[in-house]
């Protein structure tokens, strides 16, 4: 499912009305999906341009690593 699929769901799914409740934890889950998407894809890009830097020792490219996971974990 590509992120603006998962948006377009929740929003049918927060329009739809009738259960209220259920279609509102969908919604949630599906918005909730996609920001953890783009944040493993901010960690993704980071952890490349660490990767691929030039300049960085084994053990800066390591942290960097490290830290970019850190990220995706803390916003998912």
């Amino acid at each position: 499912m590509t992120q603006p699929t998962a948006l377009f769901l929740a929003d049918i799914l927060e329009d739809a009305g009738k259960p209220a409740d259920i279609a509102e934890k969908c919604a949630a889950e599906l918005r909730r999906l996609h920001a953890q998407r783009d944040a493993l894809l901010e960690a993704l890009r980071d952890l490349v341009e660490a990767v691929e830097d030039p300049e960085a020792s084994s053990l800066m490219r390591l942290n960097a690593a490290r830290a970019a996971i850190k990220v995706a974990e803390e916003n998912t």
